[in-house]
């Protein structure tokens, strides 16, 4: 279902430019590249613009910053169904040699055999950090050497339930922080289970606030915020599990509105139209 909402301004300011391909649908949130010159036809595997494969299974899509590809991906046996390792994998774009990857294996979660490493990383503009979130659940900081800055838990630290399909998409970067969206069913006035945002220092990875915008939520979703500044503050809109569509302030994590305009969960990505609507 798509609907389009009038937005409160008339204004949005553009994310920030950075070189590179440092997320999920580009450096404007459109899933589009910019530029031209790009290969009209691939041609398949051996085809004129097959340049190299790295053999590892997964669901998302690869970033690319300074020169380093970054992608996760999963690693299996075909002979033991419960011998699986996800990764963040670095390559070569150039070459597909691999630079560097870190592995590590599931726990504690249902996720199903071949539905892992549905999800891509996302790197920091100005650190030139990278940043995931495994499907069990560990949010991870490394720097682009592959240096792993700190880890969260979150299925240990803020009960974040796991799901069969194994989907975490892609984390969002505003300023100092580095945001989440997951179901959490944990204690106090986490307690309910709520389709939530979090918010964490991208430096230290201490938890700065988190936000609960949506109602029950039917479905998981991991549909990300797409940016807007409105009235000079910095606001996040977000699909949910509950079928809102959300508003959030992105320094205080404060919900602004909501509006309920499909039955089942938002998964997929809101969009910016023009310069005062989303769809």
């Amino acid at each position: 279902m798509v609907g389009i909402f009038a937005l409160a301004s008339s204004s949005m300011a553009a994310p920030p430019k950075a070189s590179g391909l440092l997320s999920w649908r580009g450096p404007d949130q459109t899933g589009a590249l910019p530029g031209k010159g790009y290969p009209e036809k691939w041609g398949g595997p051996g085809g004129e613009n097959h340049l190299w494969t790295h053999k590892v299974k997964g669901g998302g899509t690869p970033v690319i910053a300074n020169g380093k590809l970054y992608s996760f991906g999963y690693y299996d046996n075909p002979k033991d169904l419960s011998d699986v390792q996800e990764a963040l994998i670095c390559l070569d774009p150039e070459t597909g040699e691999l630079v560097w990857e870190y592995r590590f294996s599931d726990f504690i979660s249902d996720v199903v055999y071949n539905r892992y490493a549905v999800g891509s990383p996302i790197v920091d503009a100005e650190t030139g950090n990278v940043y995931m979130q495994s499907s069990n659940g560990r949010l991870m900081a490394f720097t682009a050497d592959g240096k792993r800055l700190w880890e969260h838990s979150l299925v240990e630290k803020l009960a974040r339930l796991t799901f069969p399909n194994g989907r975490t998409g892609s984390l969002g970067l505003q300023g100092p922080i580095v945001i989440v969206h997951c179901v959490t069913a944990n204690w106090g006035t986490t307690g309910p289970a709520r389709d939530r945002l979090y918010a964490f220092d991208k430096i230290t990875g201490e938890l700065v606030w988190y936000s609960t915008p949506g109602t029950v939520p039917d479905d998981s979703s991991f549909s990300m915020p797409v940016y807007a500044t409105i009235d000079g503050h910095r606001v996040g809109y977000t699909g949910h599990g509950c079928g809102n569509l959300t508003s959030v302030d992105m320094r205080t994590g404060k919900p602004l509105w909501r509006f309920q305009f499909a039955k089942g969960g938002v998964n997929s990505q809101i969009l910016k139209y023009g310069e005062d609507k989303l769809i």
